[in-house]
């Protein structure tokens, strides 16, 4: 069974790092993910992490959970739809994807979506 997934505010996780005087290597470092992670997560968008992720990110900022959610997590109003947490995996393995085969993929869905339709 994989772990619950937290959406996160990239915006105001990257405020909360300078606010604090953390570098995205040191949110890296600490929470045991990679320096690409740690800066994918601080981007203007939504992103999905690990539970365990968050409580490390609560860890580094000295903070409860509750405090961390009011700090980083937009109000469920602002968020896009929640993605299933099959969805979010399936996200996060296309992000990880090279070009070629993000452009394979597309392709790949785009004839089973027409097979859908054409069997309908």
């Amino acid at each position: 069974m994989t772990s619950k997934r937290i959406a996160i505010n990239g915006k105001l996780l990257r405020q909360q790092l300078i606010k604090h005087g953390i570098s995205q290597i040191d949110l890296a470092n600490s929470v045991g993910v990679s320096k690409f992670t740690a800066s994918r997560w601080c981007r203007n968008s939504i992103h999905q992490i690990k539970k365990s992720n968050f409580e490390s990110i609560a860890n580094v900022f000295k903070v409860s959970l509750e405090e961390l959610e009011r700090q980083i997590i937009k109000p469920e109003s602002e968020c896009a739809a929640k993605l299933s947490e099959q969805e979010a995996e399936l996200v996060d393995a296309f992000r990880k994807l090279s070009q070629v085969e993000k452009a394979r993929i597309r392709l790949a869905i785009e004839d089973i979506i027409q097979e859908q339709s054409s069997e309908e």
